[in-house]
């Protein structure tokens, strides 16, 4: 997984947020949407998932913001069935790869119990 996150972000013992975009391969366009709007619900409910959030981009791309509550929420969620899944077969979906970029929340988002 330290192809697209960084082995510190996976150790974080703080909330770890994280910015993404997903551009479509040429003709794949709606099946990524598919694909990654079907991980909206179940993701959400997983243990340490504070915020998960897919757009469309003016450009087209897809958007996802995520806000977990530490790295190791995080290296669960990569590790499910379904995300390894996606990973494995995400360059018959993506032109290029995966751009994501990993940030520290200043404030982070309440957890659902907390809320």
């Amino acid at each position: 997984m330290s192809e697209i996150v960084p082995e510190a972000v996976l150790h974080s013992a703080t909330p770890v947020a994280l910015v993404g975009t997903a551009r479509a391969r040429p003709g794949q366009a709606d099946d990524l949407e598919r694909t990654l709007r079907s991980f909206l619900v179940p993701t959400r409910a997983e243990a340490g998932c504070r915020v998960y959030e897919l757009h469309h981009g003016p450009d087209g791309d897809l958007r996802f913001y995520e806000q977990w509550a530490d790295g190791a929420a995080l290296a669960a969620h990569l590790a499910t069935p379904t995300m390894q899944e996606f990973l494995d077969r995400r360059h018959e979906l993506l032109a290029g790869d995966l751009e994501v970029t990993f940030w520290t929340p200043l404030e982070p988002a309440p957890t659902p119990d907390e809320a």
